[in-house]
């Protein structure tokens, strides 16, 4: 009879522990197979389109508690792309991402909102040219983790936000309305867990 007054605490526990959720997995970002892009009107007539092509970052996730998210992302300011060289090398001047002294644009979570299963408000801290502002990003399309064909496991996402580049201090071109103030980020991205 004692057997079986100790053997109830451990069944309780057990019960618990099997039905906690899942804990959060570390993802690294595929830079091969992600795209951080963005557009700012020009003139305020047309969109001009452009990404970046050298970043990294680390996501911890969970299907279970997306509430639990962060992120930490670290992009190459002079890996701008716009498909014209000239507007490239302008944009790595000081009258925009001043890329030589400022070589890192960052991104670091500090919260969520309006968590499902599927998206949510990821809150942050933004660090361009070296100001430091809140951002948000609305992730959505949060797929559940798959087995790729080389033995590891996947997720993939989709994100937006939208800020003001003089909140940085890059105001080039907004006086006299050849660049637009407001910025939107696209964000496609697909996410390895780590080893």
């Amino acid at each position: 009879m004692r057997n079986l007054s100790l053997l109830a605490p451990v069944a309780l526990l057990t019960a618990l522990f099997s039905a906690a959720p899942a804990a959060a997995e570390t993802y690294e970002i595929d830079a091969g197979h992600t795209t951080i892009g963005f557009e700012v009107k020009h003139l305020g007539i047309s969109n001009v389109v452009g990404r970046f092509g050298e970043f990294e970052g680390t996501i911890n996730l969970s299907s279970d508690k997306p509430e639990a998210t962060t992120a930490e992302v670290s992009v190459n300011a002079a890996s701008v792309y716009t498909g014209l060289e000239k507007r490239d090398d302008h944009l790595r001047n000081p009258d925009f991402f001043n890329a030589t002294e400022f070589a890192k644009v960052t991104f670091k979570s500090t919260g969520v909102k309006n968590a499902t299963d599927k998206g949510f408000d990821l809150t942050g801290d933004l660090t361009m040219l070296g100001v430091t502002k809140p951002v948000t990003l609305t992730v959505s399309g949060v797929t559940d983790e798959i087995d790729d064909p080389w033995g590891g496991k996947r997720r993939g996402a989709s994100a937006t936000a939208t800020f003001k580049r003089s909140d940085f201090g890059m105001s080039y071109g907004i006086d006299n309305g050849a660049v637009g103030d407001e910025v939107t980020v696209e964000i496609e991205l697909e996410l390895k867990r780590a080893p």
